[in-house]
């Protein structure tokens, strides 16, 4: 039984360990040649904020992280509305799609503390976002912003 015990308990302090390795209350910028540029907010309690190029609106969805488990490495997962498509790998709305947390986190160029550009408030855009790769302060200063990468 004390086996079985340490085990769950070495278990869970994994999976929470990368639940912890993955921050929220977090505007993210991330980069990929496929996306291009996108903004997100990542919110505490599994919401989340998208702020993709081309759209006008910004796109709510949920975050989930699957911890590792049987030799799989640690994976987060996003779900976004019934009307959404995922122009690179073709999946088509209200279908949660993963990766793995090393790709996820590697695709991001920054971080900043908390909603910088109130996308969790908003159901439009501040402005339609190009592909290209910019800076949080660039954004920033596009919207009049002092500082966003520190606000």
């Amino acid at each position: 039984m004390r086996i079985l015990l340490t085990a769950a308990l070495l278990l869970a302090g994994g999976q929470l360990a990368v639940a912890a390795a993955l921050p929220s209350n977090v505007t993210t910028l991330s980069f990929d040649p496929g996306h291009g540029t996108q903004v997100e907010y990542v919110a505490p309690g599994g919401s989340n904020f998208l702020w993709y190029p081309g759209n006008s609106i910004v796109l709510p969805g949920h975050w989930k992280v699957i911890g590792a488990s049987h030799g799989r490495a640690a994976q987060v997962c996003f779900v976004y509305g019934p009307h959404t498509y995922n122009p690179v790998t073709g999946v088509v709305g209200a279908q949660w799609e993963c990766e793995l947390t090393t790709i996820y986190l590697g695709f991001q160029t920054e971080r900043a503390n908390g909603d910088i550009f109130g996308l969790a408030h908003r159901s439009t855009v501040p402005f339609v976002l190009s592909r290209a790769q910019t800076t949080l302060e660039q954004l920033g200063a596009r919207l009049g912003l002092e500082s966003a990468a520190t606000r």
